[in-house]
């Protein structure tokens, strides 16, 4: 996760991660997020974001159950409180 600082404060941007397709469905994705997430909030990041290809269904619900909401064409945001 790479971070940033604007001027409403730090962002973290997630790419590429990916689960091997055998291993899909097995919890490890949401596993991997979660630390991310963990990880964005120890750092005291103020949103995340995340573009996925609308094509990808299993993986924006993965990351609406996580709490990201889409923002704009392919682009999910997840803001901390």
């Amino acid at each position: 996760m790479a971070t940033y600082r604007v001027i409403s404060g730090y962002r973290g941007m997630v790419e590429d991660v990916v689960v091997d397709a055998s291993q899909r469905g097995k919890g490890i994705g949401k596993k991997l997020m979660n630390k991310l997430l963990e990880e964005g909030k120890r750092q005291g990041l103020d949103e995340i974001l995340l573009f996925s290809g609308h094509h990808r269904t299993p993986a924006i619900t993965l990351y609406k159950s996580l709490g990201f909401a889409l923002r704009d064409s392919g682009l999910y945001s997840l803001k901390f409180l």
